[in-house]
């Protein structure tokens, strides 16, 4: 056979064997590279995942931070208006006690004026004589001092200078 034969006979099956080798390394690498890609993408839906859940726990602990605040702000204002409440009772209770001691005075200044008026009632039904007439004791300090005239005449000391001569008369007679 001559070279050129055999060239014809081995260059198909050259070929053949070249497109078999390049057709498996092209498989081997598109295996490898589709691998590669797999694997890839495994890691990213991994580390998706990943973030997904600290997210997740994070958007968990800020919601439970939130509600811890909402809450700590509430009790901080329960706590005030209670103090307000309690600043409001207090006050109430003194005025209380205050108009509890002002109607104990009354009460009692009631109780005086009561007697003092009794005690008037008293004394002038003793000033008064039998006939309805008013009966004045000249004698007592009081009426002396305050007394002016007796039936038109002046007989208050203070007065008498200022009186007539013949009034003064009349008045010490």
């Amino acid at each position: 056979m001559s070279q050129s034969t055999w060239l014809f006979l081995l260059l198909p099956i050259v070929t053949i064997i070249a497109l078999v080798v390049g057709f498996t390394l092209q498989r081997i690498l598109s295996d490898r590279r589709l691998g590669e890609a797999g694997a890839r993408a495994d890691r990213i839906i991994g580390d998706a995942q990943r973030d997904a859940e600290t997210r997740l726990r994070t958007a968990d602990l800020e919601s439970k931070e939130l509600i811890l605040k909402a809450r700590t702000d509430f009790d901080a204002e329960v706590r005030r208006r209670e103090r307000e409440v309690e600043q409001i009772e207090q006050r109430i209770l003194n005025k209380e006690e205050v108009l509890a001691r002002k109607l104990d005075d009354l009460e009692r200044r009631l109780a005086d004026y009561t007697s003092k008026d009794r005690g008037l009632v008293e004394r002038e039904k003793v000033i008064v004589d039998k006939e309805g007439r008013l009966a004045v004791d000249r004698a007592d300090e009081i009426v002396k001092a305050t007394l002016l005239t007796i039936d038109g005449a002046v007989v208050n000391p203070a007065l008498m200078p200022t009186v007539a001569p013949a009034d003064a008369a009349a008045a010490a007679g």
